[in-house]
């Protein structure tokens, strides 16, 4: 017969049900930027990620549906530790613009025996300019599907 736990005392404590996060196979990341006034034909986004629980499987992806000249990076940003934490996604677009909206994706693969990330562990800066190199106002978010 299972043990009872008197209600007199509460609830059981946190430590006697942890909240785990299952493992995961694949997380899909959606870079959306947001542009101000005047015409973007470059916008750069930085992605804070957290690299324990994940490893880009390349390329990003240009989601904006402007040609142009588009890179990506993965980086290990300090402190050092052999894993790579951040993604840089770059555009730029002659004649331009860079419209509001889609910008980028990326494909990590999860790192064996690690939870699944939350979008809460992901950051995102953007910065943009005009073809007179002026800044453009630019925040970007991140959507996040993790597949376990």
């Amino acid at each position: 017969a299972a043990a009872t736990y008197p209600s007199e005392f509460g609830p059981y404590p946190g430590v006697c049900n942890p909240v785990t996060t299952p493992p995961c196979t694949s997380a899909d990341i959606q870079v959306d930027v947001q542009l101000g006034a005047g015409d973007a034909v470059g916008v750069d986004v930085e992605v804070n990620y957290p690299g324990t629980k994940l490893e880009l499987f390349p390329p990003a992806l240009n989601e904006t549906g402007v040609s142009g000249v588009f890179q990506f990076g993965d980086n290990d940003t300090a402190p050092i530790d052999g894993l790579n934490d951040q993604l840089t996604a770059g555009l730029v677009a002659i004649p331009g613009p860079i419209p509001s909206g889609p910008f980028a994706s990326a494909v990590y693969n999860c790192r064996a025996g690690q939870a699944g990330p939350d979008v809460s562990e992901f950051s995102c800066t953007a910065d943009a300019s005009d073809i007179n190199g002026q800044a453009v106002s630019a925040t970007c978010t991140i959507d996040l599907n993790v597949t376990p």
